[in-house]
């Protein structure tokens, strides 16, 4: 059937598609083609438009501005106006009719009443859940006295945070930028698993602020990084852009606990060390 077609195409239609393609014809397609005719045929090629080109220049040379107190100037100015104002009508019109039907849906009183159902409804339930009894935080305070120097570190630093202020953008850089200066005393690890331990942490200095505290020597079994984050400390609080942030007096108080409760752990530990000596 296909060589049957071929033929056919061959005998009859190809001679015709053979005559009429020359470059006569495509200079005729391309001429007429939609994007160039549209340009051409309101210019000087069109013959019919032969004096538009005269004319424009004639117009152009001889163009004189009106004065401001011309009847044709001040029609200018009122439609520009008239236009102008109709604009801001629209908009104005479109916003109100926006806002209406909003509220026609969601500020309806039938609405409001079911919202404050569920409402209700949602504080009830959440009146019966215990923090303390969530899976998430019996596992994190269970674990409190596992772990070892990220576990320590990420605790400290929780317990050091402002709590109930917003965190500027010039804190942003500066904590990235100690971050940066101290990588050697910090523990190198995935962002997703630092995530995960600073979020049980931060579960433990929430819910047992004071035990948080009393177990970080738990954490910090070994000497060498029990000195290295009181070093760690120590250097930060020696950092002039640290000092520059003013600390608060939770924080300073916090962190007196903290240095108390390690520094007395670290003596008794030099201490058999010196007298074997």
């Amino acid at each position: 059937m296909s060589e049957f077609n071929q033929r056919g195409y061959e005998l009859f239609a190809r001679p015709f598609v053979q005559a009429t393609s020359n470059e006569n014809t495509a200079q005729l397609l391309r001429a007429f083609h939609p994007l160039r005719f549209q340009n051409w045929a309101v210019s000087q090629f069109n013959p019919w438009l032969s004096w538009l080109e005269p004319a424009a220049q004639a117009v152009k040379a001889s163009r004189q501005p009106l004065d401001e107190s011309h009847v044709l100037r001040k029609a200018e100015h009122l439609g520009a106006e008239l236009l102008s104002a109709s604009l801001d009508y629209y908009r104005g019109v479109r916003d109100a009719m926006t806002e209406a039907a909003f509220f026609s849906v969601y500020g309806n009183l039938y609405a409001r009443a079911h919202a404050d159902e569920r409402t209700a409804h949602a504080g009830a339930v959440e009146t019966k859940v215990d923090p303390l009894e969530l899976p998430v935080v019996r596992n994190a305070l269970a674990a409190m006295e596992d772990g070892g120097y990220v576990e320590a570190v990420a605790r400290v630093a929780f317990l050091l945070k402002r709590h109930g202020e917003p965190l500027p953008l010039s804190r942003l850089e500066l904590r990235q930028e100690l971050a940066s200066d101290y990588t050697d005393y910090l523990p190198g690890l995935p962002v997703h698993e630092w995530r995960r331990i600073r979020g049980e942490q931060e579960i433990v200095c929430r819910y047992e602020p004071d035990r948080a505290v009393g177990t970080l020597p738990l954490l910090l079994a070994d000497r060498a990084d029990r000195e290295r984050l009181v070093t760690l400390l120590d250097k930060l609080m020696a950092d002039k852009r640290v000092q520059d942030t003013a600390p608060t007096a939770e924080q300073t108080a916090m962190l007196v606990r903290i240095r108390k409760v390690l520094a007395d752990k670290v003596e008794k530990l030099r201490r058999p060390a010196v007298g074997r000596a």
